[in-house]
């Protein structure tokens, strides 16, 4: 079944958890089959009319829409092959913690500012981009991108663009991390979800 079938090469591995060891974060590309993004891209659009505005205002200060998981993305966060990614790559086991899975669209004008992951439900972050468009995303103020800090805040310590089809993990407790606001007719929709370590 290509919704449950990811399989990265050791080298693509190896290169996540150096580069989540060093930063916090690591992108995937080509990890997950075109057949799955398809089918989630599809159904993520099914789901668009569902989706609910999100926001906040105050030291964690976001704007976007999200809306519930539907079949194959919960079958996509469920998959034994997204546990044992997660594990490969972050060294132990983890679960999904399903009131934090979801797919969330980002428009004009959306972001999330420079925020940590709650730990008692997000020890660990899978981002799977399924739309990504932008007219000009290598400018430097384009809100295709994540911002992931290091221990003074101060400055970036990588940036990392969003693109169409790449896997994200990280873990979003232990680095500050955001997204800038959106230009104009910049878009993104992504299956976001968060997991709990979990006993072997």
């Amino acid at each position: 079944m290509p919704l449950v079938d990811i399989h990265p090469s050791s080298e693509h591995l190896a290169s996540a958890r150096a580069t989540l060891r060093q930063l916090g974060f690591a992108e995937l590309r080509g990890v997950v089959p075109a057949p799955a993004l398809e089918a989630l891209r599809t159904e993520a659009a099914a789901q668009r009319s569902k989706a609910q505005l999100a926001g906040a205002a105050g030291e964690t200060a976001y704007r976007s829409r999200i809306a519930e998981l539907g079949a194959l993305g919960k079958a996509f966060v469920w998959a034994p092959a997204t546990s044992r990614l997660l594990c490969d790559v972050l060294g132990s086991p983890f679960s999904p913690s399903e009131q934090v899975c979801c797919y969330t669209y980002y428009q004009s004008g959306d972001f999330l500012s420079r925020h940590l992951d709650r730990p008692d439900t997000c020890t660990a972050t899978l981002i799977l981009y399924l739309v990504a468009r932008s007219p000009a995303p290598e400018l430097p103020h384009t809100g295709l991108a994540l911002r992931v800090f290091g221990s003074d805040g101060a400055e970036p310590m990588t940036v990392i663009p969003t693109r169409c089809g790449s896997l994200l993990l990280g873990r979003g407790t232990e680095v500050w991390h955001e997204r800038p606001r959106l230009q104009p007719e910049e878009y993104v929709v992504a299956l976001t979800a968060c997991f709990r370590e979990s006993s072997p």
